[in-house]
C-alpha cells in the first residue's frame, strides 16, 4: 500500500491555516513509517503530528 504525506502550517497568533502541501507517493511505507517512529500508531491515516527536526532527512526528500 502506498500513500502521501500532508505538510500544513498554521499561523499561531491568528489560529488560521496558512497552507498545505502533499507529498509524492510513499511507495514502502512501512519502512517509513518505521524511520520516523510511528509503525505502531493506532490512527496513522487520521492523526495530526508536529513534525520533529529528527524527521526532515526523511520527509524532505518527499517534497
Amino acid at each position: 500500500m502506498s500513500y502521501k504525506m500532508r505538510l500544513q502550517w498554521f499561523n499561531k497568533q491568528a489560529s488560521e491555516g496558512e497552507g498545505k502541501e502533499f507529498s509524492a507517493i510513499l511507495d514502502n511505507s512501512v519502512y517509513f513509517l518505521d524511520k520516523l517512529g510511528l509503525s505502531d500508531e493506532s490512527e496513522i491515516y487520521d492523526g495530526g503530528y508536529d513534525v520533529k527536526v529528527e524527521w526532515f532527512p526523511y520527509i524532505q526528500p518527499y517534497f
